[in-house]
């Protein structure tokens, strides 16, 4: 009960955090809470465990439209904990996007694609061939960003933000600079990196328009 309560109240926490971006925006922004598909992105990963038990054990967070990105590349058998996270997500209401995987994707029945900044030259084909999909992409950089705009993402993750133990090795953008390359952006952004209930605190309305977690959300400690 203890660690099921842990994730509840970081659910909360990070729910009005998300709100306060979303109540923060210019409706006529393009980082406003019209251009992103939804507020709050949990991204799964293996060493938390069951993604569907995590998601299942959140309490409901009225007004926060919430997306689960499935990645567990390592699993040995990738399909299976998506099948049972994809009915959860279908229960819950939830989108669900799969990470770097077209063809599991369309199997899982999903909303869409995350699409790594490795594949970004696939995004505009994706878009042709399943044109209601959502996709989103991550972009550590400038040219990524003008590169996700131009090949028509629906929102992109800048990231590192914070430092982060799913990415020991990566240099953390650091909030200013992150500002910076969002406010440019050409698409809607969402932070990545280090997000928890104390680092989501210093992500700014009207720039970002909320942010996707890993840890913060299903991890006991951060």
């Amino acid at each position: 009960m203890g660690h099921i309560g842990n994730i509840n109240s970081k659910a909360m926490i990070m729910a009005r955090h998300a709100t306060r971006l979303r109540a923060g925006a210019a409706p006529s922004s393009r980082h406003g809470a019209g251009g992103a598909p939804f507020d709050m992105a949990l991204f799964t990963d293996e060493r938390a465990g069951d993604p569907a038990s995590i998601l299942e054990a959140l309490p409901r967070l009225p007004g926060i439209r919430l997306a689960v990105i499935f990645r567990h590349y390592g699993a040995p058998d990738r399909e299976a904990p998506g099948r049972k996270l994809a009915r959860s997500c279908r229960m819950k209401g939830v989108v669900l996007l799969v990470a770097g995987d077209p063809a599991l994707a369309l199997r899982l029945r999903a909303d869409g694609m995350h699409v790594p900044q490795w594949q970004a030259k696939t995004i505009r084909g994706l878009k042709k061939v399943h044109p209601h999909w959502i996709i989103s992409t991550s972009c550590h950089d400038w040219p990524s960003l003008a590169n996700a705009a131009t090949n028509a993402a629906d929102c992109a993750f800048v990231s590192p933000v914070f430092a982060t133990s799913s990415h020991r090795g990566a240099r953390p953008l650091g909030p200013l600079r992150a500002h910076a390359l969002a406010a440019q952006a050409e698409l809607p952004c969402l932070a990545l990196g280090g997000i928890n209930p104390q680092t989501a605190g210093k992500i700014k309305p009207g720039i970002f328009a909320g942010f996707g977690a890993i840890d913060g959300l299903s991890r006991t400690r951060t």
